[in-house]
């Protein structure tokens, strides 16, 4: 009898450990799968650079580009083949505003650039990474001050990117003024069309996104990519995107 529980036991802690080897395996399968890039869908898709290039050109420096030459022949996803329910609340904004292509959606802007409705897909829990790498932003630039600058509360925001600041966007409070809306007391386009297109958009964010932000760059980069945005559903980011130019 003492050498059947001697056995029994011995079955029993081989069938532990194997299990414990099976769980580590997956462990370590899961710990080794990469991480999802972010997408870019946009109603008019088009490589890196050629985005950068109709919203103003993004430059910083010495009118470097944002966009690194070699990563700036990738083409962005086109919006057919973005994540549904994203795509949904982008064809609602788009619908609503026909005319956001020729409206200034960053007054404060030294140009007057437009804006188009985009999606974001696999954005993951930091809205700022996310809205960085699905544009295509390098970080080095020739610009010393830019390149050697780092954000000391998170060693991957080094050059451009430690220039890139992210900052919640109250959309209830511009239901009537505008989602792009600059300062407290601002009542929004003075054309009554483009309000009122503006509005409609505004409300679709208010109703069908959570988590609503601006991203934007310090003043150090000339010539940025703004974007007002929040996440849908479906954890996709949707947005309006245009540029801004201070000097």
């Amino acid at each position: 009898m003492a050498a059947r529980g001697t056995l029994f036991c011995l079955a029993l802690a081989a069938i532990f450990a194997c299990g414990d080897a099976i769980r580590s395996h997956q462990g370590d399968a899961i710990r080794s799968q990469p991480d999802s890039v972010p997408v870019l869908y946009l109603s008019d898709a088009c490589t890196f650079t050629e985005l950068a290039d109709r919203r103003d050109g993004w430059k910083c420096g010495d009118e470097e580009s944002l966009v690194d030459a070699h990563e700036g022949a990738r083409k962005h996803a086109d919006m057919a083949d973005a994540p549904e329910v994203a795509k949904n609340v982008a064809a609602a904004m788009k619908d609503a505003a026909p005319g956001l292509g020729e409206f200034q959606i960053c007054g404060s802007s030294e140009a007057s650039d437009g804006g188009e409705i985009i999606v974001i897909g696999q954005p993951g829990s930091d809205p700022k990474k996310a809205c960085l790498k699905a544009l295509g932003i390098r970080k080095m630039v020739d610009d010393d001050s830019i390149r050697e600058h780092t954000d000391p509360s998170d060693p991957e925001l080094s050059g451009v990117w430690s220039f890139a600041k992210l900052e919640p966007l109250d959309v209830r409070a511009k239901l009537k003024t505008g989602f792009n809306g600059a300062y407290e007391g601002d009542e929004g386009p003075g054309d009554a069309g483009e309000k009122k297109q503006i509005l409609a958009v505004t409300e679709i964010m208010n109703l069908k996104l959570e988590k609503h932000f601006v991203f934007n760059f310090e003043e150090e980069i000339v010539t940025a990519p703004i974007i007002y945005g929040g996440y849908a559903s479906d954890g996709s980011i949707v947005g309006v995107l245009s540029s801004r130019v201070w000097t």
